[in-house]
């Protein structure tokens, strides 16, 4: 059950962030938003979970829309792209619009984890090298970790930024 709940969590989040940048709503609201998805969506998460997950809903959208913020303006969210010779379909999390540092721009994969990320799983790196093969955008992966302090009464999040590179063909 927890990892339906952290998968929950992480599209509450995402959407939270997403609503801020985009400037549909301040930052109060998008987090009030965020966590109400979150709560209708989810009805198993009981009622003396719901404001230690409403904490941690906060501090991510928080911590994200401040760490987004620098990367430019939003382009897309949620985008499903597809491959026209292969047919198969991606799907990625945020895409920023070029700047002078950054000509063609950026996708951000967002992932929000609740341990640290010492190890990217294949299935993330997989599908960052498909779109780095189709794009000549810059990819990468943004972890979110959950920080609870012992009290368990104040969240903290910690980012952990990962530039995925096309690796190189031996010959």
């Amino acid at each position: 059950m927890n990892n339906i709940l952290y998968a929950q969590i992480g599209n509450a989040v995402q959407l939270g962030i997403f609503n801020a940048l985009t400037l549909k709503m301040n930052l109060k609201d998008s987090i009030k938003d965020a966590q109400y998805m979150f709560k209708y969506s989810s009805k198993k998460s009981g009622k003396k979970n719901i404001e230690q997950i409403f904490f941690q809903i906060e501090s991510l959208i928080k911590k994200g829309f401040y760490e987004f913020s620098n990367l430019g303006k939003i382009k897309t969210y949620q985008k499903i792209y597809t491959n026209k010779k292969t047919g198969k379909v991606s799907r990625y999390d945020f895409e920023f619009c070029g700047n002078k540092k950054n000509k063609f721009g950026l996708i951000v994969e967002l992932k929000c984890t609740w341990k640290n990320p010492d190890r990217i799983s294949q299935k993330i790196i997989k599908q960052m090298l498909k779109y780095k093969k189709n794009t000549l955008k810059k990819c990468m992966i943004c972890f979110l970790k959950v920080n609870l302090s012992p009290s368990k009464s104040y969240v903290n999040s910690a980012p952990y930024w990962y530039f995925v590179n096309n690796p190189k063909k031996s010959s």
